[in-house]
């Protein structure tokens, strides 16, 4: 005996035990004919009295578990039913049709059936029992839930989207507007459907909007309408900004009309407008001081300049652009060490900004800029990924610095020649008298000779306090020796005068290739830091030490008292404040930090090295 045998005779002893005789024809005709479909017999009592072999296998359940069970037990959601089946029992209906009956399997996966109850009557008519059949729908039933899901998401993401969607016929009436036009024009879809699209258009927007759509009825091939961007009468009088991308799905039969994808950009174009107001006011503020701005790429080394870097040195930027370091071979060979040297100082991490002054070359001749810039972006390591600053043209102030500077000299030079030639001329002639009376009083025995010998002591004093004077007016003069003689000059003096020794270390080889516009303020930097150091009490003695190294003049001036480290700008002594005007100058450095032998040390870097051959 086969399995689906074994399985029929003990689905017919179960029936028979609980099927009542006026139905037993029925039953038996269904065992006879076991039709390859999945059938179930229902009594009045809806109690499962039968089920077809299809059955057994489509629902994957021993019969034992089904037939004596209870209709509403097999398929809990057929319970709502419970009436429609009363109806039938009783005759009234011929037919009952559930397009779906869910079945809770062992495995927890649910299976659905769509379930056609029919009924079976006794030979007096009456409904003795129901027949039902049921296909699995599962893959129908999930497609179903599947789509009213997407659709359920579809309708919430369009009703709480903050973009607003508009349908309209070809004539611009509208048949459907999401939720999100209250939002934008204070008005509800409700209100707005049925009018036209154009309506509440700014009059200037409204004629542009026609003619696009307009053209898009006409022409189905141009599938989607460039973006616009159009003024809609907003709920408070004023105007709202929406950006609007219109496409054409008129033969669409589940759209049938112009699809109008719009989003409120009013913050946007506000945004824009206080950007290009902003924009205007530093593009006036560049333009009158004369001032360009500047990214640099530290990575690549590679400068993007504004607009007006252009305008104010009449570079061709297609030229500028084309060139790999247009920046490196326009920079005057005197200035382009002292450059490189600030901007490599910067990104080792000296100093906030980067700031230096230099000459570049333009097509009218060398154009004098100022930079100042810093770090715009850096790595996570804090170092630079990007410098950006401005470069103002400097040249009517150094124009001015230099004038000043020549009055000075001159003004110097004058002074000098006025107490050297002309004082110091005139106190060595009285100097002279003086010496040849008080020789006629001596050998007279003359009282008033001790009178005339002091006013001889007093006028050497004269002479050799103008003589001084004219030499430190300009110490570094070539004529007297240039630098080094007058550094020297100067250790000696202080320790004359201080009674501090000074340690005088200056090679002359250290001082060569330095020009002589550098000359004085280099003197008086060393000048000051002599002071600084006398100040600072150092009593057991003071180095001036200068020495050529990594292609730079390096001075050294150093104590045995500690100082404050960083920066002259932070000390609140005047004449080191002078020291850092005095090195932006000439291009130089200066520092405040330890010794190598213990104490403080005032360094003062002065570039030489020429411009490198590789950046010509």
């Amino acid at each position: 005996m086969t399995d689906r045998s074994v399985e029929s005779s003990r689905n017919r002893r179960a029936a028979r035990d609980a099927v009542p005789l006026a139905s037993m024809p029925t039953l038996v005709a269904l065992e006879a004919l076991d039709l390859p479909l999945p059938l179930l017999l229902v009594g009045a009592d809806m109690n499962v009295q039968w089920i077809s072999t299809a059955a057994i296998e489509e629902l994957r359940l021993d019969p034992d578990q089904v037939v004596g069970r209870s209709w509403y037990e097999v398929f809990p959601g057929a319970r709502s039913r419970r009436a429609q089946h009363d109806e039938l029992l009783r005759g009234r209906h011929e037919r009952l049709d559930f397009p779906r009956l869910t079945l809770a399997t062992a495995g927890g996966e649910p299976r659905h059936y769509g379930a056609q109850l029919r009924p079976v009557r006794a030979d007096d008519g009456q409904v003795v029992a129901l027949l039902a059949v049921g296909p699995q729908v599962s893959e129908q039933v999930e497609a179903e839930d599947a789509l009213r899901l997407s659709e359920q998401r579809f309708r919430a993401i369009i009703q709480h989207s903050r973009d607003l969607i508009l349908v309209c016929a070809r004539d611009g009436r509208i048949l459907y507007a999401s939720a999100a036009l209250q939002a934008v024009s204070g008005l509800s879809p409700a209100d707005r459907v049925g009018g036209s699209v154009f309506e509440r258009l700014h009059p200037d927007d409204a004629a542009v909007a026609r003619g696009r759509i307009g053209n898009l009825v006409k022409d189905a091939s141009l599938g989607v309408a460039t973006k616009l961007e159009l003024r809609l009468a907003a709920a408070d009088g004023g105007w709202r900004w929406i950006e609007c991308t219109a496409a054409n799905l008129l033969d669409h039969p589940a759209v049938g009309g112009i699809v109008l994808n719009c989003r409120d950009v009013t913050d946007r174009k506000r945004g824009e407008a206080e950007l290009a107001a902003a924009e205007a006011r530093l593009d006036t503020a560049l333009r009158t001081s004369r001032t360009i701005y500047w990214t640099i790429d530290v990575a690549t080394d590679r400068v993007t300049m504004s607009p007006h870097f252009f305008e104010l040195t009449g570079i061709d930027a297609a030229q500028w652009e084309a060139e790999p370091h247009p920046w490196y071979g326009r920079v005057h060979p005197d200035d382009y060490p002292i450059v490189h040297r600030a901007y490599e100082d910067y990104l080792a991490g000296n100093g906030e900004f980067y700031e230096c002054e230099y000459r570049l070359r333009t097509p009218s001749g060398w154009l004098w800029l100022h930079d100042r810039g810093r770090a715009a972006e850096r790595d996570a390591a804090g170092l630079p990924l990007v410098v950006a600053g401005t470069s103002q043209e400097a040249g009517w102030r150094k124009r001015m610095e230099e004038a000043l500077r020549e009055s000075a000299r001159d003004e110097r030079h004058r002074i000098s020649y006025e107490l050297h030639d002309g004082l110091g001329q005139e106190l060595s002639g009285i100097q002279f008298m003086l010496t040849g009376l008080a020789t006629e009083l001596h050998r007279e025995g003359s009282s008033h000779a001790a009178e005339v010998d002091v006013t001889l002591s007093l006028i050497g004093q004269a002479l050799a306090t103008a003589r001084s004077i004219s030499r430190g007016l300009e110490p570094a003069n070539p004529k007297s020796g240039g630098l080094r003689a007058a550094l020297r000059q100067l250790a000696t003096d202080v320790s004359q005068t201080h009674g501090i020794p000074v340690h005088f270390d200056v090679p002359a080889l250290s001082l060569e290739g330095v020009p002589e516009t550098a000359t004085d303020n280099l003197f008086r930097m060393c000048q000051e830091a002599l002071t600084h150091a006398r100040r600072n009490e150092a009593t057991s003695g003071i180095g001036l030490v200068a020495r050529q190294t990594d292609g730079a003049l390096e001075i050294i001036v150093s104590h045995d008292c500690t100082g404050p480290g960083g920066t002259p700008q932070d000390d609140a002594d005047t004449g080191l404040r002078v020291m850092v005007y005095r090195a932006k100058l000439i291009g130089a450095q200066v520092s405040i930090g330890d010794a190598p032998g213990g104490g403080a040390a005032v360094r003062i870097r002065y570039p030489l090295a020429p411009r490198p051959a590789g950046d010509a």
